[in-house]
């Protein structure tokens, strides 16, 4: 098994067709191995790369009420990913799509572009631009990814580690100082979606550092079509385990659910599944449809714990494990260090179309200029009116 194929910047040790990616610190290497931005291969011949862009054998139609389907995707639509723009349901969409990525024509500047952003995301270094010029994103923020996927494995619960919801829940019952400060491993995922697919911010068309890109990693509807996704979700899988090393919750039967009388956030079901009805609380003998064992029974989540001895893979040596063992680690770049937490009210996923960015703004001592201190990406969908789970979380 590769240790991570897409690292998201951080360290391969060895990925897909033997690519080798030697540097520690991302800003200074690739941050992902060239087999994904290669547009063929010369295997006996000329092959187009699966790993490369998907290209769809059935059109997806976005039927959801009131909508003008600007997100349907016709047969044969190529998945693209950030700097190029994926915007074709309608007549208008896709002239604009056209003209954006007439821009962006040659694939290894778009790949060089592509890393560029990646790494800005995982340092911090990242700039969220406005269509307003009298108002631009004037500093970087100063809580990269890349820590964010450092905290997250300081996560005091399964609960807790996997999802925002419950860490949000955790912060608000034990205080807001800093010993009780969690991460989610979903935060850290939801920024390298957004990094390699781009985002909405409102007021704007589209508030990447380029404007008008829209990759298909981006958008909830989409991600899983463009190949990079099982690579990304790969790494994810891996922090997962190193997280349960480190808090030495390997073995099946050591991960658990908070049960709380207040049903903690993110731990119920929302939308009906087959036998289970909605706002059923999650454990780690809940079914996971639609995996089926050979003997036909449903995969639990107890069943895949120790990927180990129950799945029979494992990962080797990779950038997070010094975290285990209380070790440094290399390449780290500079990050301010968490002395507040600040909790936002009302900013719900129904006021915005698509995936979008929270950002906080402080003034220093002694002056009215506004600095941008963090962000917190939010992975959503176009359109959230047509999914029951989106409808029963939309605050963030």
């Amino acid at each position: 098994m590769p240790t991570s194929c897409f690292l998201i910047g951080i360290e391969h040790t060895s990925s897909v067709s033997g690519t080798h990616c030697e540097a520690l610190r991302w800003r200074h290497s690739q941050t992902y191995p060239g087999n994904f931005h290669f547009t063929n291969f010369h295997l006996d011949g000329h092959i187009d790369n699966p790993l490369y862009s998907y290209k769809l054998q059935q059109a997806l139609d976005e039927k959801v009420r009131d909508t003008d389907n600007r997100h349907s995707k016709q047969v044969g639509y190529k998945t693209v990913r950030y700097p190029l723009s994926g915007l074709v349901g309608t007549e208008s969409d896709r002239k604009a799509t056209q003209a954006h990525n007439e821009a962006y024509v040659d694939p290894t500047k778009n790949a060089d572009i592509l890393n560029a952003s990646v790494a800005a995301w995982m340092d911090g270094t990242v700039k969220i631009t406005s269509n307003d010029d009298k108002k631009p994103s004037p500093m970087p923020d100063t809580y990269c990814i890349f820590n964010r996927f450092k905290l997250c494995l300081d996560a005091p619960n399964y609960t807790v580690f996997s999802n925002t919801s419950s860490a949000a829940q955790w912060i608000t019952d034990h205080g807001g100082d800093k010993p009780h400060y969690v991460v989610s491993l979903e935060s850290p995922h939801n920024a390298i979606h957004l990094a390699v697919g781009g985002f909405y911010q409102k007021s704007d068309y589209n508030a990447d550092p380029i404007l008008g890109a829209n990759g298909d990693m981006g958008n909830n509807e989409t991600a899983n079509l463009d190949p990079i996704f099982f690579f990304h979700h790969c790494f994810i899988d891996n922090t997962l385990w190193k997280w349960q090393q480190k808090h030495k919750l390997t073995a099946a039967g050591t991960l658990s659910v908070i049960k709380d009388p207040k049903e903690y956030a993110g731990t119920t079901t929302k939308e009906e599944l087959p036998d289970i009805e909605p706002k059923t609380p999650l454990d780690m003998k809940t079914p996971l449809y639609p995996f089926k064992k050979p003997d036909g029974s449903w995969y639990t989540s107890f069943d895949v714990t120790d990927i180990e001895n129950q799945l029979h893979y494992t990962y080797g040596p990779g950038s997070l494990d010094p975290m285990i063992r209380d070790g440094p680690l290399l390449g780290t770049p500079d990050c301010a260090p968490i002395v507040k937490i600040k909790k936002t009210h009302n900013t719900h996923r129904a006021q915005y179309a698509g995936s979008f960015v929270i950002r906080t703004y402080a003034k220093g001592p002694g002056t009215t200029e506004e600095m941008e201190i963090g962000r917190d990406a939010i992975l959503s969908r176009w359109n959230v009116r047509g999914c029951t789970n989106c409808q029963s979380s939309l605050e963030v």
